[in-house]
């Protein structure tokens, strides 16, 4: 790509990457509203993504994805 071009980037969000310790010290993802935030600092924020998760509260073992696929495709100039 060029520079300054424009680009769309896709994610693919895996739930894992949610996951927090809990109190008894066990790594969990659990049901709920979440926010993504790409960003260049903590206080300046690009863009904001809100995502629910559904399903039962899920421990996770040692095989927890931590990776965060991703695509990227030129968008077209418009004329």
């Amino acid at each position: 790509m060029t520079p300054g071009a424009a680009a769309r980037v896709t994610f693919r969000f895996h739930p894992d990457l949610s996951a927090f310790t809990d109190r008894s010290g066990r790594r969990v993802v659990e049901p709920g509203a979440l926010e993504l935030r790409l960003a260049a600092s903590t206080t300046d924020v690009r863009h904001t993504a809100r995502l629910t998760l559904t399903g039962p509260l899920r421990e996770l073992g040692p095989d927890r994805r931590l990776v965060c696929g991703t695509e990227m495709s030129e968008v077209p100039e418009e004329l």
